[in-house]
């Protein structure tokens, strides 16, 4: 990958940057206010094919293994939803997901790296022994009032959903959010200073990266995606008819690219899920959202085969 495509993997309206303690390169929502629209229109060039073609998988991708990171991940974002109802719609669209993981327990934080951050305030959640625990700086808070409120809870939160389902924009709600962040003169998350250092650190080292993981590489590019496959099943539940709105295994290559993932060589399969095939000649006109529409990537080991991480973004929101 060339360096000016690599920043544009960086800089996309629907990508971004999601960082752990070894401040990895995800596609994941990095817009600043500047360039954050206020009306977007999901770009889904190459995803209006609707046949999965049959892959070539080896033993390895047979029998799923995951590492412990996504374990720990599932663990937390399943709680995340039991406990505040944050649904992974939500966490795609609205939080930036960041990973310290120690000998004995993984810590992940949500958060938003806009003035959202101020509204929504920040999730912590503790992995141990095969339990997670969740944790809001805003618990007790008074959530009531919609988007008057000073805090935004899982009310806010269904309610810029639906918005976003409707109108396809965040005119309903940030220029709301970025008010109250203003009175409140909120500050800047703790995390963002190591999110922004990261994503220099990813730009500058990405060929080098790059190279490392495809010098490592034994498995094909054909096998990963299929064993990528097989994991969104797995973790998201996708069923074989959305499964086979996927873009198609050329397509899925054009958007990958090969990393190194925590010291491991990893070829992040990237894609998405539109089911909404309807064609429209007026621009104007958005492609419905159906739950489970959007962006999935997922890290594999090019030498192993291991899922190391694995990520969905709906394209909603902005919390880059």
């Amino acid at each position: 990958m060339k360096n000016n495509e690599f920043k544009e993997l960086v800089d996309r309206d629907l990508s971004g940057l999601e960082w752990d303690e070894r401040k990895r390169l995800r596609v994941l929502h990095a817009i600043s206010e500047e360039e954050r629209p206020m009306k977007k229109k999901i770009s889904f060039t190459a995803i209006l094919v609707a046949a999965i073609l049959c892959l070539t998988v080896t033993a390895v991708a047979a029998g799923l293994v995951f590492s412990r990171k996504v374990d720990d991940l599932t663990l937390a974002r399943q709680e995340m939803e039991k406990a505040y109802g944050i649904t992974p719609t939500m966490l795609g669209s609205y939080f930036i997901e960041m990973v310290e993981q120690g000998s004995d327990e993984t810590v992940i934080t949500y958060w938003n790296n806009s003035e959202m951050n101020a509204v929504l305030g920040e999730y912590t959640v503790t992995v141990k022994d095969g339990k997670a625990t969740a944790h809001w700086d805003r618990d007790g808070e008074d959530t009531s009032g919609g988007f008057k409120a000073d805090t935004w809870g899982i009310d806010q939160l269904n309610a810029m959903v639906e918005w976003e389902k409707e109108h396809h924009d965040m005119s309903g709600y940030y220029p709301q959010a970025k008010a109250i962040a203003a009175k409140r003169e909120a500050k800047a998350s703790s995390q963002k200073e190591l999110f922004d250092k990261g994503k220099e650190e990813a730009i500058e080292h990405q060929e080098e990266y790059e190279q490392q993981a495809r010098a490592a590489a034994k498995l094909t590019e054909e096998e990963m995606i299929g064993i990528a496959r097989q994991a969104l099943v797995s973790v998201y539940g996708l069923t074989d008819e959305q499964m086979a709105m996927l873009e198609t295994d050329e397509e899925i290559r054009e958007n990958s690219y090969y990393w190194m993932l925590d010291g491991k060589p990893v070829y992040e399969v990237c894609c998405w899920l539109l089911q909404d095939k309807t064609e429209y000649d007026d621009p104007s006109v958005f492609p419905e959202f159906t739950e489970k529409d959007g962006y999935y990537a997922v890290d594999v080991n090019v030498e192993t085969g291991v899922i190391e991480d694995i990520y969905y973004n709906s394209g909603m929101g902005a919390n880059g």
